[in-house]
């Protein structure tokens, strides 16, 4: 949500096969905060 929408993006997929191993959560962070910054330079360029 920013200042001129709110949006809700779903990216469970890409999140929950971010990896199966022991590393998963710092991977599933990972792919969270990619997915957040994508959005944010998208929301940037366009709004």
């Amino acid at each position: 949500m920013n200042d001129h929408c709110g949006l809700l993006v779903n990216s469970s997929r890409g999140i929950i096969y971010a990896s199966n191993g022991e590393d998963f959560a710092d991977k599933a962070a990972e792919a969270a905060q990619t997915l957040q910054k994508e959005m944010a330079e998208y929301l940037e360029k366009y709004l």
